[in-house]
Formats: C-alpha cells, sequence, structure tokens
C-alpha cells in the first residue's frame, strides 16, 4: 500500500510558538506590576527615609539641609477618630473596596479614599517638633481591617464612612461585599519624619535659666511641592 498523508487539522499544529507568546505576556505583565510596586508613593516613600541620614531636633534647628527624625507622636491641639476602628490619633487613611464580579471571577475594587490630619508634635531626647501632616507623603503600616456582607451588616462607623462617599453597604437585594483598610498615627507611636526644619520660640518651653539664654526653641517640619514632607511608621524607617 501507498502511504497517504493527511493534512494538519486547525488547531494541531505545533502549539510551542503559542505558549512562548503566553508566556511572554505573562512575563511582561509582571515586569510592569513589580515596577508599578517599586515605583509607588508607599515604596518610594519607604526607601527615601530608609536611606536619609538621622538627625535630632535640635541639631535639625541649626541644620541647612532636611534630616530625618524619629520619635514619638504627641497631641498638640487635638486629635481625630479614625473612621474604622475608632481610635484616637493624629492622622489616618482609610479605603473602603467592593468585591465586584466580572464574569467568571471576582475582584477588589477600591471605592473610597479618605485621608485626615492635624498638626502634631515629634518628639525626641533633644525637643520637639511640630508636623503637618495634611499634604505629607505617607507610608504606613494598615493595622485596621473590617468588612460587612451578606450575612454581616456594618457597623454605624462603617456606615457612616460610607455615608461621607455618598455610598450604602445594601445592594438591590442583599448587602454588598465590602472590606474596610485603615492606618493611623497615634499618640505615643514612635514615626520618622523627613522634612526641613525652621526653628522658633517654643510657647510651651521652660525659659533658659541664665541672661543670655532666650526661650526654648521648637521646630517646625516644613516641605516643598518637589520635596513634600516624609512620614512613615515601617521599622525600616525608624532605624
Amino acid at each position: 500500500r501507498v502511504a497517504r498523508s493527511t493534512p494538519d487539522r486547525p488547531g494541531s499544529g505545533d502549539t510551542g510558538p503559542m505558549l512562548g507568546l503566553v508566556i511572554s505576556i505573562a512575563v511582561v505583565a509582571i515586569a510592569i506590576g513589580a515596577a508599578q510596586w517599586w515605583n509607588s508613593e508607599h515604596q518610594t516613600t519607604k526607601r527615601t527615609l530608609r536611606t536619609s541620614p538621622r538627625i535630632t531636633v535640635s541639631a535639625m534647628a541649626h541644620a541647612a539641609q532636611p534630616g530625618r527624625l524619629v520619635g514619638v507622636a504627641e497631641v498638640v491641639d487635638g486629635t481625630l477618630t479614625s473612621p474604622v476602628t475608632g481610635r484616637p490619633c493624629v492622622f489616618y487613611q482609610a479605603t473602603i473596596e467592593e468585591l465586584v464580579s466580572t464574569g467568571k471571577s471576582s475582584q477588589w475594587r477600591q471605592r473610597a479614599h479618605e485621608r485626615r490630619g492635624v498638626v502634631f508634635a515629634l518628639r525626641d531626647e533633644t525637643g520637639r517638633a511640630l508636623v503637618d501632616a495634611a499634604t505629607a507623603r505617607i507610608a504606613l503600616t494598615i493595622d485596621g481591617r473590617s468588612q460587612s456582607g451578606v450575612f454581616d451588616d456594618a457597623t454605624a462607623a462603617e456606615q457612616a464612612f460610607l455615608a461621607r462617599h455618598g455610598m450604602s453597604s445594601s445592594g438591590w437585594f442583599l448587602n454588598k461585599r465590602l472590606r474596610y483598610h485603615e492606618a493611623v498615627i497615634e499618640p505615643g507611636e514612635r514615626i520618622a519624619v523627613l522634612g526641613r526644619g525652621e526653628a522658633e520660640p517654643d510657647p510651651d518651653g521652660a525659659t533658659g535659666g541664665g541672661y543670655r539664654e532666650g526661650p526654648a526653641l521648637r521646630v517646625v517640619i516644613t516641605g516643598t511641592a518637589k520635596a513634600p514632607v516624609l512620614l512613615s511608621d515601617h521599622p525600616d524607617a525608624l532605624r
């Protein structure tokens, strides 16, 4: 008999090129994700603080260059109440995410982001510095989490948080699947701050004992649009 060759049917050929294309796309996606993570505000803030020289408050009062302070947060004019856990704090940032179905899969999507801060003091062994975190670049550890869902009604605090952003925990028939994340700076918490210091008389400080000595000084941490104040509670920034 004479053997007859059978033409290749569609899809029965070598899958090598297609597999290689899939792998290449996956590698590119991973590389893009890694680059976005590395260049995110959170990561760049932590890296900058970690590599910046550490100085004391008293040294910053006379320094010409920005420096990194490490100390304990203190209340100056009052505190805020964090929206998820209800903790007294001088700064918080919080997010609301919703689990959204996209066909065969589901993913969490951010629905709201909120951040607030008040002027507070950072104190080390040499003095204190005033910090305004309202426009600072922040890298804080998320230390407050909660969620609400089908059989888990939102708490009063969660409902108030949602309402501020025009949202509700209820869907058409069932509760939405929501989760809440929060990071705060609490009074007494150890933090690191990077910025430029300007010295001014401290109204709450003691006057020097000698006639040549003036009032005690405090430092006000300032930043600019190009060089904002950086703030973190990450262990690497506190070294």
